[in-house]
C-alpha cells in the first residue's frame, strides 16, 4: 500500500531496465514479479514514503532440499541455493557491511570483537583485524580506500582507524560513552562524524586526530544512523524525535523532518546518489523518503510488509533502492526501482533477519549481513546468483 500526501515531484530519469529473474532449473534467488500496479509509487505528492520491512524471523529450523549442497569455488565464497544452511563468519549479528570505494575489499562486522576483510569478488578471507573489546557496530572505508573506521560496541568502546589494505592500526579518534556509535566520513575524507559524547554529534578531523565541533544541545539526544550527503555540505543525524540536517563544515541546523509521535527508533538513513532524496528506516514498519532540500515534513510513503526495516541502501549508480525486510512470504531484500516506484526484485535468504546492506561500486552486487552472523552477496545482473562468504578456519 501506497500513501503519497503533497505536490508533484519528477522521480530520477533512468533507462535502466530492472533485471530479469531467474528461469529453469538454476537455484531460485528472486521472487516472481508483481503483478502490474502492486507496490506502484503514483508520481504525485513528495514522497511519503518508501517502505517495507525487516522480518522478525529466526534462522531456526531451515532445512537443506534433498540434492541441495554448498559448492565451494573459492577460498572464501560459495554457491548458496535456498534452504541449505549456512555456517557464520562472526558470533551472532552482522551490525555493518562496507564496500571499498575500488570494490576490491569488503569489510564486515558484528557482534564478534573481529572485522573480517575479504578480497572481491573471489570471496577470500584475508585478514582479521582485532582491537576492538567487545562487538563492532560500524565500518566505514574512506573515499580514497586508504583507510577503514570502525566503532565498537559496549560502554566506552574506540573509534579506531585502519591503514588499507594491509590492516595496520592508523589512530584511535577517542572514546565513545554512549552503547553504539555509527561512523561516516565526508566525501572529501577530511572528517569523520561519530557520536563518542553521549546526547551529542561529533565531526572529527581525520588527519588532525582531534574533534573539530560537536552538534547538538547536550539534552537532545544523537541516535544512530548518520550519513553526509555526496556533495559534503549537509550531514543527516538522528535524534529523539526526528532526523535533522545539518551544514557541513559549519555545523548549523538547516532543517528537521518529524518521525511522528510514540516511539519510534531510527534504524537507517540513506542518500540517493544526486542527493535529492534521504530514505529513512524505522520501528514504524515503512520507509520515508524525504525530499532535499526540505520542504517541511512532506515526504512518502511505501507500506510493503509487517515487520521493521533495519537498513536501506542506494545503489551507486541511481538504479535501486535497497531494503532489509521482508514480504508475505518471510524474510527477504527487496529491491526497488527508482523509475517505476515498486519492487522489482526480492532477494530470498534462509530465515534470519537481514541488518545489513551494502552495494559494490559498480552496482552488480548487493552484500548482506544477518542475525545469524553470515554474510552473502548476492549478483544483481547475469546468473543472478547467491553466494556465501566462509571462514576456513571457522574460530570466528
Amino acid at each position: 500500500m501506497l500513501i503519497v500526501i503533497g505536490s508533484s515531484v519528477p522521480m530520477p530519469e533512468n533507462n535502466q531496465q530492472p533485471p530479469k529473474p531467474l528461469e529453469g532449473d538454476e537455484p531460485q534467488l528472486f521472487a516472481p514479479p508483481q503483478e502490474a500496479g502492486s507496490h506502484k509509487l503514483e508520481r504525485r505528492g513528495f514522497l511519503k514514503a518508501v517502505a517495507a520491512a525487516a522480518g522478525a524471523f529466526a534462522a531456526g529450523g531451515c532445512k537443506s532440499r534433498k540434492g541441495d549442497t554448498l559448492s565451494q569455488t573459492s577460498p572464501g565464497k560459495m554457491l548458496a541455493p535456498e534452504g541449505v544452511p549456512i555456517p557464520p563468519v562472526h558470533r551472532q549479528c552482522v551490525f555493518s557491511v562496507a564496500f571499498s570505494p575500488d570494490g576490491k575489499l569488503l569489510a564486515s562486522a558484528g557482534s564478534s570483537d573481529t572485522i573480517n576483510l575479504w578480497s572481491m569478488p573471489e570471496g577470500k578471507l584475508l585478514m582479521k583485524l582485532k582491537g576492538h573489546r567487545g562487538g563492532v557496530y560500524a565500518v566505514a572505508f574512506s573515499p580514497d580506500g586508504k583507510l577503514l573506521a570502525s566503532s565498537g560496541t559496549g560502554g566506552y568502546e574506540d573509534i579506531l582507524l585502519w591503514s588499507m589494505p594491509d590492516g595496520t592500526p592508523k589512530g584511535n579518534l577517542g572514546r565513545i560513552s554512549v552503547g553504539i556509535s555509527p561512523v561516516a566520513f565526508s566525501p572529501d575524507g577530511k572528517m569523520l562524524a561519530s557520536y563518542p559524547v553521549e546526547k551529542q554529534v561529533a565531526i572529527h578531523s581525520v588527519m588532525a586526530n582531534r574533534i573539530l565541533k560537536t552538534l547538538g544541545e547536550k539534552g537532545n539526544r544523537a541516535l544512530p544512523p548518520i550519513v553526509f550527503s555526496p556533495d559534503g555540505k549537509l550531514l543527516a543525524t538522528g535524534g529523539d524525535d526526528a532526523i535533522k540536517l545539518w551544514s557541513m563544515p559549519d555545523g548549523h541546523l538547516q532543517a528537521k523532518f518529524t518521525l511522528g509521535l510514540g516511539n519510534i527508533f531510527l534504524y537507517s538513513l540513506a542518500f540517493s546518489p544526486d542527493g535529492k532524496m534521504l530514505v529513512s528506516a524505522t520501528n514504524e514498519k515503512v520507509l520515508k523518503v524525504w525530499p532535499v532540500p526540505p520542504e517541511g515534513d512532506r515526504h512518502a510513503v511505501l507500506k510493503g510488509c509487517n515487520e521493521e526495516v533495519h537498513a536501506v541502501a542506494f545503489s551507486p549508480d541511481g538504479s535501486w533502492l535497497a531494503s532489509a525486510g521482508c514480504d508475505k512470504n518471510g524474510s527477504a531484500l527487496e529491491l526497488w526501482s527508482l523509475t517505476e516506484g515498486d519492487v522489482q526484485m526480492t532477494l530470498r535468504g534462509c530465515g534470519a533477519r537481514a541488518y545489513s546492506v551494502a552495494f559494490s561500486p559498480d552496482s552488480k552486487l548487493l552484500a548482506s549481513g544477518d542475525t545469524d552472523g553470515r554474510v552473502l552477496l548476492w549478483e544483481l545482473n547475469g546468473q543472478k546468483r547467491r553466494w556465501a562468504l566462509f571462514d576456513p578456519s571457522q574460530t570466528n
